[in-house]
This record gives structure tokens, sequence and C-alpha cells, in this order.
């Protein structure tokens, strides 16, 4: 009887043990990596202003396509644009725009690298 009893503590304590484990697993995620997730569901704009704060010169590629997913639009190779929920309304051209991300791989030279050379956020329109 003992035994029995023992073994069921044990059992209680594994899972215990082990959903604290895959809790802390899935409740660790980054500012970063959540709003990589926001923004793949929705477009929010707040996550993507979240992210274009942690963009920098030099970050690889793969690492912003995991975050972002697949890019709306590309006017050319090299430079691609991330839309977002919001849009603003431009004088010049006298409608409202897509506000968004637009990130550009190509270096002075226009050669396509695997790095990001410049980005910004904004309006987006051609």
């Amino acid at each position: 009887m003992a035994k029995k009893r023992r073994a069921m503590i044990h059992r209680r304590l594994y899972i215990v043990l082990l959903t604290a484990l895959l809790v802390g697993c899935y409740a660790d995620l980054s500012p970063i990596e959540s709003a990589g997730a926001e923004y793949r569901r929705n477009r929010s704009y707040k996550s993507l202003e979240v992210i274009y704060k942690s963009l920098f010169p030099g970050m690889q590629r793969k690492e912003i396509e995991r975050l972002l997913g697949e890019p709306d639009y590309s006017p050319g190779g090299g430079q691609y644009y991330y839309s977002s929920d919001r849009s603003v309304y431009v004088e010049e051209q006298e409608w409202e725009v897509v506000v968004g991300l637009v990130v550009d791989y190509r270096d002075k030279n226009d050669a396509i690298t695997e790095t990001l050379q410049e980005f910004w956020l904004g309006p987006i329109g051609e």
C-alpha cells in the first residue's frame, strides 16, 4: 500500500514539474518574439513599432523574415514592404496611405546582401 502511495505521489510531482516546465518555456517569450507573433497574426502597427525599434543595420535577413513573415510587396530586388493595420492621410498624394516597415538589403552599390542595410517605418506607397 505504501509503495502504491509513493508511486502516485511521484507521478503527481512529475506532472506538476512537467507542467511548470512547459509553462515556463512558453511564458518566457521576449518582447520582440511576442511582437513578431502578434504582427504575423494581425499586422498590428503597435507590434511593428516594437520590431522596428529592435532592428539594426547588419541584422541577418533570415532573422528579420522569421520575425515578420513574408513581405506584402517588393518594388524591386532587395527591398521589401511590411504593411500594418494603420493608415495616414498624405496631402501630397491626397489619399490615405498604409503605414508600414520598409527593409532594404541592398548595399551602396545596389548589390543585394543577406544583412539589413536600411529600414524605416512610415507611410508606404508608390
